[in-house]
């Protein structure tokens, strides 16, 4: 079995465990008319915006999909974040991949989501390393652990779809980056209608 599919199937197996043990954490359901939903659900969100690459003082485009999940009363996030000083479709030298898991806390109402996430990534990518004699550009290829920060507040639009804001911080050796993006929260809290 190669490591992408080793990567992927840890990442199915985590969110397959975390589904299966966020039964146990009980919570009131919250009805709204006559629909029910279950607070502090699992949700994914999806995200972009901009970054500020520390080490070469520049602004990048960033984008993310994370999932947010629980197990028992604690809160977690895994996720994959991309940021460059391009479009994502257009090619660059100068990119940071990172997948990363958080561990974090949350509060949640009939209105708001607010949560907050520290934990470690793996970072890689290229990044701009000098410019030669003959005015050339190279770039250094990277593949090194991080640290990660990351906060949210999502207004909800209905109870189980929201949109909101995302701080974060990245620190590796090669790509240190912070920035701020727009989220998108889909959350997996509607649990049926009253008859």
């Amino acid at each position: 079995m190669n490591s992408v599919v080793k990567k992927y199937f840890f990442l199915i197996l985590l969110i397959g465990i975390s589904i299966r043990l966020s039964a146990q954490f009980t919570r009131e359901d919250t009805v709204i008319g006559n629909k029910i939903y279950r607070p502090y659900s699992n949700y994914l969100l999806f995200s972009v915006g901009k970054s500020y690459n520390i080490k070469n003082a520049e602004v990048e485009t960033s984008g993310e999909l994370g999932y947010v999940f629980r197990i028992v009363d604690q809160f977690f996030q895994v996720g994959y974040h991309l940021s460059s000083d391009q479009f994502f479709l257009d090619r660059s030298y100068q990119k940071l991949n990172d997948g990363y898991i958080m561990y974090g806390r949350r509060k949640e109402n009939s209105r708001r989501n607010m949560d907050l996430f520290l934990g470690v990534s793996y970072a890689y990518g290229s990044t701009y390393w000098e410019t030669d004699s003959l005015d050339r550009k190279w770039y250094k290829g990277f593949s090194v652990p991080g640290i990660r920060i990351s906060a949210d507040y999502e207004w909800k639009i209905y109870y189980d779809i929201a949109i909101g804001l995302n701080g974060y911080a990245e620190w590796n050796q090669y790509y240190p980056i912070v920035g701020l993006k727009i989220n998108v929260y889909f959350s997996g809290s509607f649990r049926g209608e009253i008859k």
